[in-house]
């Protein structure tokens, strides 16, 4: 979820974001010491945008880990104070 929150963040530019309709696909194991290709992917849709988390395979392809949707809560700078 913290990568999920963490790319939307940064790639929708937005200080209030909410993650809906996750889905862990696969459990995410990451031995100790190991390196992995990782990548999060932000896509446009009608309500806000779909996130996945997606690990490299040793045959070069693309896995999918988790899904979601990142929604913009519209907020006023009163309810942010």
């Amino acid at each position: 979820l913290e990568m999920m929150f963490a790319a939307a963040r940064h790639g929708v530019r937005k200080d209030v974001i909410e993650l809906r309709d996750v889905r862990i696909e696969f459990p995410l194991n990451l031995p100790v010491g190991k390196k992995f290709d990782t990548q999060v992917v932000l896509n446009p849709i009608d309500s806000g945008y779909e996130v996945g988390i997606y690990i490299k395979t040793n045959l070069g392809s693309w896995n999918s880990y988790a899904k979601g949707k990142v929604l913009i809560v519209e907020t006023s700078e009163q309810e942010l104070q």
